[in-house]
């Protein structure tokens, strides 16, 4: 943890020591040349792995509604590793997926 964060309180609980710096806007829903600089924030260990997990989710999936410029490149780059560690979570959207309407 960095020096700023040291003695702070978690940002998300209000009541736990902080035990981390978290970027407040996972690094994983950039690409990597899009990734410095990312701000961040005190967190408590139980805070930061409860906001792992949602990110994990929202990583995978957020994606695919993207339309900004690097949306394509994020899709075909960074997805399929992200469905690769959740293979639970690719079987539900393929299962999920239908045709698009004409």
């Amino acid at each position: 943890m960095k020096k700023n964060f040291k003695g702070k309180i978690c940002a998300y609980c209000g009541s736990a020591q902080a035990a981390t710096d978290d970027h407040i806007f996972a690094r994983s829903l950039f690409l990597e040349g899009d990734r410095p600089d990312l701000p961040k924030a005190p967190a408590c260990r139980k805070c930061n792995e409860a906001k792992s997990k949602l990110e994990h989710y929202v990583t995978a999936v957020l994606p695919f509604g993207g339309r900004h410029p690097q949306a394509g490149e994020n899709l075909l780059k960074m997805v399929p590793r992200r469905l690769d560690k959740n293979r639970r979570l690719g079987q539900e959207m393929a299962r999920s997926m239908r045709p698009a309407m004409a």
